[in-house]
């Protein structure tokens, strides 16, 4: 089962682990709709550090480190969606968020002294 408030997660390019039970993408890749949201991850930080996204909508995330390798993991309750970012390499991954509220988003690869202090949101209305 997928983690409660978000919809099955469909990738382009999976470079992630999973640990909330995603489906594999279908054949023929992202659905047709799905809106364009950037997320770059720099040391100690995420640009932008606070997303506020539509419950329901389908958001196609496309992201990269600028600097040195990083993880976003988009807490989702009782489980996480983490994906592996690296230097310049763009990763593509779509999530439909079917709840309100707010998801924290931090990094999972150490990346210097101020590791423990990287984080974003995703504030779902």
């Amino acid at each position: 089962s997928v983690a409660p408030g978000v919809a099955p997660v469909t990738a382009a390019q999976d470079h992630s682990h999973s640990h909330d039970h995603a489906e594999a993408p279908p054949a023929g890749g992202m659905g047709d709709g799905a809106i364009d949201v950037y997320l770059a991850a720099f040391q100690w930080g995420f640009e932008p550090a606070v997303l506020r996204l539509r419950r329901g909508a389908a958001y196609r995330f496309k992201m990269m480190a600028v600097d040195v390798g990083h993880g976003a993991s988009i807490h989702l309750g009782p489980a996480s969606r983490i994906i592996r970012l690296r230097p310049g390499a763009l990763v593509e991954q779509q999530l439909t968020f079917t709840r309100p509220g707010s998801y924290l988003v931090y990094c999972t690869v150490y990346c210097g002294p101020g590791h423990d202090r990287m984080q974003g949101r995703i504030e779902v209305a």
